[in-house]
């Protein structure tokens, strides 16, 4: 029983030793500017996220990461001078990114995104301010997205930029006529800055 007990944990041991890291913890922020396609109309804007992903290795080459983001988007980072109704959202993100590491350094990802907006505004129409719009939220709470990367890394940095490509229609209109045609999506190109651990 001792011999078969001490060649498992010499198998086992072995077997650790010459496997490569599997799993590895990526931390990051961004930052980048927005693109609001209004009813094709792209109008331009500020975004921001910070995020934790955890990378698994299949091989050298092709890895998964899972992850969690915060992401910030404004429609401009000072009050309108002009009286509008600046926009300013919030969500989560979950992407699940399949990695291709071409060698050593550079990452080009591709994610589907779960996203959840946490903080959808709201309408506020000062040209009529009895609109039964004002007062309610403008998007949508619920959204999907594709994220295309490439990433630099060396030692425990990396360096990259990645998109955000909404595919929905996230307008919401509250089914009031007069507001049915307004469509909206958004999209993202953002520089990121992350450790890895």
């Amino acid at each position: 029983m001792k011999k078969i007990v001490l060649t498992f944990l010499l198998l086992t041991s072995l077997s650790a030793s010459a496997q490569e890291k599997r799993w590895e913890h990526h931390i990051y922020v961004g930052s980048g500017v927005l693109l609001d396609n209004k009813d094709g109309r792209i109008e331009t804007g500020f975004t921001a996220k910070l995020g934790y992903g955890i990378n698994y290795y299949f091989s050298n080459r092709w890895s998964v990461r899972p992850g969690i983001d915060y992401r910030a988007e404004s429609s401009s980072l000072l009050d309108n001078s002009d009286g509008g109704d600046g926009d300013f959202f919030q969500y989560i993100d979950i992407p699940i990114a399949v990695q291709f590491h071409s060698d050593d350094h550079w990452v080009v990802g591709l994610a589907p995104v779960l996203t959840f907006c946490v903080d959808r505004d709201e309408w506020y129409i000062d040209a009529d301010p009895q609109d039964p719009l004002n007062g309610k939220s403008k998007i949508k709470v619920f959204n999907l997205g594709l994220q295309p990367s490439i990433t630099y890394q060396w030692k425990h940095v990396g360096l990259g930029v990645e998109s955000y490509i909404g595919l929905f229609d996230v307008s919401d209109t509250h089914g009031l006529m007069h507001n049915s045609s307004r469509k909206r999506r958004f999209s993202n190109v953002v520089a990121v800055l992350g450790v890895r651990f």
